[in-house]
């Protein structure tokens, strides 16, 4: 039985509602939007919720690349707050991998076409000190990516099971 709309947009508003209060899928969040979307579509709460950050993300990611912005962000990394911290910051509120390429760009120079190479390779970022806090984000990226991988291919395995 598909979702009905305004149960759809019912749950997004939940989920954006965390977003903004930077606040991840905690359990009370879980419980009503899996109250509202039924245990059968159990799978869907997480989905929506990537589908908002997502949304979110996009929406947002040119406020951060701006020079004001910058400016203050790499005023503050330079007065000693680490990028996960600054990423986190109420008036932040952006994606810890997202917001490590940006400053990158905007600390090393580093044409944005490039910064991928750097991060994939942190040893090439000059300011140890920095390579140091990209390392972990990146790693933690990484992981969310695998498991996102895994996930979908047990669920592309379930399906295939129930379709013979």
């Amino acid at each position: 039985m598909p979702v009905v709309l305004a149960v759809y947009e019912e749950v997004a508003a939940l989920c954006d509602s965390l977003i903004l209060a930077q606040r991840g899928i905690d359990d009370g969040a879980s419980a009503k939007g899996l109250a509202l979307l039924g245990a059968r579509h159990h799978y869907l709460w997480a989905v929506i919720f990537r589908q908002r950050y997502q949304l979110f993300i996009k929406r947002t990611s040119h406020i951060h690349r701006r020079a004001d912005a910058l400016a203050q962000y790499v005023g503050w990394y330079r007065g000693g707050q680490t990028l996960l911290a600054i990423a986190r910051h109420p008036d932040v509120n952006f994606s810890p991998y997202l917001f490590a390429r940006i400053m990158l760009e905007a600390l090393q120079d580093i044409p944005r076409g490039d910064v991928y190479t750097y991060i994939k390779d942190t040893s090439l970022i000059p300011d140890k000190h920095l390579a140091a806090q990209v390392r972990p984000l990146k790693a933690h990226a990484l992981a969310r990516r695998h498991e996102m991988r895994a996930r979908g291919n047990d669920k592309h395995q379930r399906h295939e099971m129930r379709c013979r």
